[in-house]
Parts: structure tokens; sequence; C-alpha cells
């Protein structure tokens, strides 16, 4: 005895695709004209992302039994599965002129936004409404279209109807979290996109709004988490994997940027992404050859790819190549000119070759961009090199913006000292970066102490010895080994020549440690010459 359409629903209700469509089959080897059964096994293709065969099936019903307007709407959604969405909307509307059904409605009205039809999309959301008034499809989707025409307040109106028909509805979660964010009240952003994908855990977008959040507060780490949900649950898209990928890229996370690459070259060698997001990969490895390959890869495939351009300027910069990353950079900013680190690009790879003209790039990438701290930290040190000391280093303040510098900033509750005449306080002076910073900048000292402060060293542990008997400072301390006395005001070595206004000319002559180490205490001479070579500088 044959199987009965009812025995293979309940499996296809269980979610036992493989066995309902089986089952499916059975009927209609026994019952060939059998439409449901036809129509059933199309939804159930669908389902299984296998549209062409929807398609092919669900049509089999409709030439059986062409006045069932659920048919038609399901073919609609096969049709738009595959792009086809003109065929899509004449089937939605099939449907609907014969039986005008909430569905039907809300699936043509989404079509019809995604068109760009807004008028007849907003239509189709206020028919379903009126024929069902608490589908929250409806409302979902009117406050899309608010969205859309910038009416933020009654968009949030809608999104919030919908939460109030369906407390846990994903798209409206989605929809409030893309109102805060595009306000930039991203705590906010971020608490509806967090509700969103604890409501629903397998819902893509979800997880992509909160990584693109991630990505514009630049929490790196958090991002390529977020990403990663996403691309776990869709592992065979590649502009997830991309995503991804630029993540890691950003953490710099080296293994696991490479990893991803290469699983994005695998998903679609043809696409200039995959070979773009290797190319920076590489980069970063410091492979820079292997990176110009693949920048160019890329470029055959898309000449238009100003990432690949500018990836390509950053592969010759880091060969040392500077003549042959010009014209890349150059290119790259040709196609987008207003893109402030296209232009900071330019003005460094200028300010390289000694060229003044850069100085105009970075006034213009920082004119785009003016809380950009690298831009204004790539100016500092061109004033710098080009000699305009007072004002590259007023701009190398900028670096405490800028990450890893940003935390150290943050690291005492002492106001920062103004320059202003201590009068007696304490102040703490403290290392930053490398050991050749330390002794480069321990040359102001003399300076400080002529305003009338008591004075702390802050310095790494292994210049100590040479500093613990420097003339004209209280105390020597050793960073991260020795307590901090009290002290009322602080300030980092290399922050105090803009503090002081240091120009040019008034810069002072290093400090003698001869005499800090004592001439006299030399080794006595021997027939043999000792030389004390270093061949690079503590990072």
């Amino acid at each position: 005895m044959p199987p009965t359409l009812q025995d293979a629903l309940q499996f296809h209700q269980a979610g036992e695709l493989a066995r309902a469509a089986q089952l499916y089959r059975e009927i209609l080897t026994a019952d060939p004209r059998h439409a449901d059964a036809y129509h059933l096994l199309g939804v159930l293709m669908h389902q299984m992302q296998h549209c062409e065969a929807a398609v092919e099936l669900i049509g089999h019903a409709i030439q059986i039994n062409e006045g069932f307007a659920p048919y038609h709407n399901n073919l609609g959604n096969a049709l738009v599965a595959l792009g086809r969405r003109d065929e899509a909307r004449a089937s939605f509307q099939r449907s609907i002129n014969l039986n005008r059904s909430a569905d039907t409605y809300i699936n043509l009205a989404t079509l019809d936004l995604g068109d760009g039809r807004i008028r007849e999309s907003k239509a189709g959301f206020k028919a379903a409404l009126r024929l069902s008034p608490k589908r929250w499809e409806g409302f979902v989707g009117l406050g899309r279209i608010a969205k859309t025409e910038g009416e933020n307040r009654l968009a949030r109106r809608w999104f919030e109807r919908a939460l109030s028909v369906k407390s846990d509805c994903v798209s409206a979660l989605n929809g409030l979290g893309d109102l805060c964010f595009e306000e930039e009240r991203f705590h906010g952003a971020e608490e509806f996109y967090t509700q969103a994908t604890e409501c629903l855990p397998s819902d893509v977008d979800a997880h992509l709004k909160l990584g693109h959040l991630h990505m514009r507060l630049e929490r790196y780490p958090s991002a390529a988490a977020s990403y990663g949900k996403a691309y776990r649950l869709l592992p065979q898209n590649h502009s997830t994997a991309i995503l991804l990928g630029i993540a890691h890229l950003m953490n710099e996370d080296l293994e696991a940027a490479k990893e991803i690459a290469a699983r994005a070259l695998e998903l679609d060698e043809r696409h200039p992404a995959s070979h773009q997001l290797l190319g920076n990969v590489l980069v970063l490895g410091r492979e820079y050859e292997k990176a110009l390959d693949s920048f160019k890869r890329s470029l055959s495939l898309d000449p238009k790819q100003h990432d690949a351009m500018n990836g390509m300027g950053n592969a010759y910069d880091g060969l040392g190549d500077y003549a042959s990353a010009a014209p890349a950079f150059a290119s790259a900013l040709a196609l987008q000119p207003q893109n402030p680190s296209y232009l900071q690009n330019v003005g460094i790879n200028l300010s390289r070759q000694g060229d003044c003209r850069a100085l105009t790039f970075f006034d213009r990438a920082i004119a785009l961009a003016p809380n950009n701290a690298d831009a204004h930290i790539a100016l500092a040190v061109c004033l710098l090199s080009f000699g305009d000391y007072k004002r590259g280093f007023a701009e190398y303040e900028w670096r405490w913006r800028s990450p890893p510098f940003s935390k150290q900033h943050r690291q005492y509750d002492e106001p920062l000292w103004d320059g202003s005449p201590l009068l007696g306080k304490t102040i703490l002076l403290h290392a930053e970066q490398g050991l050749g910073d330390t002794l480069q900048f321990v040359r102001f000292l003399p300076q400080v102490a002529r305003l009338g402060g008591t004075i702390l060293l802050l310095v790494q542990p292994q210049l100590f010895r040479l500093y613990e008997s420097l003339e004209g400072i209280h105390a020597c301390l050793r960073q991260g080994v020795d307590p901090l006395p009290a002290f009322e005001v602080h300030c980092p070595l290399l922050s105090l020549p803009a503090v002081l206004g240091t120009q040019l000319q008034t810069i002072p002559e290093p400090i003698d440690l001869r005499a800090v180490v004592g001439v006299g205490q030399q080794r006595p001479l021997k027939t043999v010459l000792n030389v004390g070579l270093s061949w690079a500088g503590n990072p």
C-alpha cells in the first residue's frame, strides 16, 4: 500500500527531509498526477537549496491544477532564490489574483523592496496587514521602508510594533540595531544585535551585523569571533570568508588570516577579493614578492581594484622600492580620490623620497578624517624629517589615540604635565617605546630640572645602571620592577619636546654618559681592540 500524503508530510514537518522526499516520490509513482505531492516535494527541494528542481516540480503541480494559489506563491519563492525576479513577481501576482493572502502580499512586497520599488512594496505590506493585522513581517517591512526613506523615528515605531507582536523577532532587533548603528549609538546597536544572536543563534545576518559593529569600533578579536560564527553557519559563502579573513588580518593573526585566505581561494579562485586578501596577508607576513603576485592576479581579474593597487604599493614599500610603490599608490588614489588612507600612503611614499609635497597629502587626509590618529602620526614623522620640530612634535602627540600607545597613556591617574613651572612638585618622567628612544630623549631632563621640580625617572630595567646616578634626578626607577613613589604630574619622555616647545635650533645636547659611568672606571687598555656592535634597536 503506497504511503499517504499525511505520512510524508509528518516526516517533512519533523525535518526528516530525505525520508519525506522518498515518500513523496513513492506517492507520485503510484499517482503521477498527484499535484499536492509535486508541490510539497518542490517546497522540500527549495528547503534543500535545489531550486531548479523546486521550480520544475511545482511547475508540474501547476500544470495539473493551475487554480490553487499556494502553488504560484511557492513557485515565486523558488524563482526568487534563482534570481529570476520578474518571473517570481508574476507568480506572486497570479497567486494574489486567485486568493488574496497575507503571505503572498508579504513575499511580493519583500521582492519589490529589494528591487527598489518602494511605492509598490509599501502598498503590499499594508495590504498584508489589512488581511492579518498582527503579521510581524508587515511591520518589519514598513520599518525597512521608513529607514530607506530617512524616517528613522517612524522606522523605530514599526520595528517596535513587530516586537510587540513577536518579542523574539530577529528582523526587528536587527532593524533597531541598524538604526542605532547609523546614528552612531553603538552601545544600543550592540545590545540589539547581541539580543538577535541570542534569540536565533543560526541567524547569519545578526552575526554579520555584530561583526560589522566590532570592525567599526576597531575591536578586531570580537569582529573575528562574530564573523567566525557566521562563517561556520555558511562555510560555502565566499563573502563571509573574506570578511573573516579581513578581521583576522586587522587583528594581525597571520596564521588564521592565511588559512581563511586559502579557503576563499578554494571557494572562488576567480574572485579578485580572494587574491587581494591573500596579498594583504603576505604583506603582513613580509612575503612581499609573493604578495605582488597575488595583487597582480587580482588586478588581472578586475583592473579597477583600487584596494589591490594600494596593496601593491604596500608590497613595493616593504621591499624598499619606493619608486615602484609611487605609481601603485597614485593609481589607487586616482580611483578613490577622497580615500584618507590612500592620501596618507601617497604622503608617506613622497616623504620617504624627501619630497615636501607629502605635507599636502597628509593635510588632505586629515581634512577628510580629522580623528585619524595614523594620519597625524605620519604627518608628524614627515614634519620632523623636514626639520619642523615644533609642529612635528605637537602632531606626534596623536600617538596616544592609536594602539598600542593608548593603553600606556591611561596608566596614571595623575595629570599630564603641561610645561608650566613645577614649583617644587614631583614629576614622573617615564620611558616609552624602545631603548634608543630613552637614550635620545633623556637629554631634555636638565630643562625640566630648571623648572624647579623633583624628578623621578622611570626607565627600562636594561638602562637602570646607566641612569641611576644621573645628576638632577631624585631617583631612577625600573619599569615593572620598582614601586612608584607619590608624584603630582607625569610626562612621557617622547612628549617632552612638544611640552617644552622644542625647535630645531633649541634641541639640547645629549647627556655626556661618560660622566655618568665614570671615565676613571674604564678597563685598562689592551693590545686587542674591543669593539661593540649594535645591528638593531629595541622595537
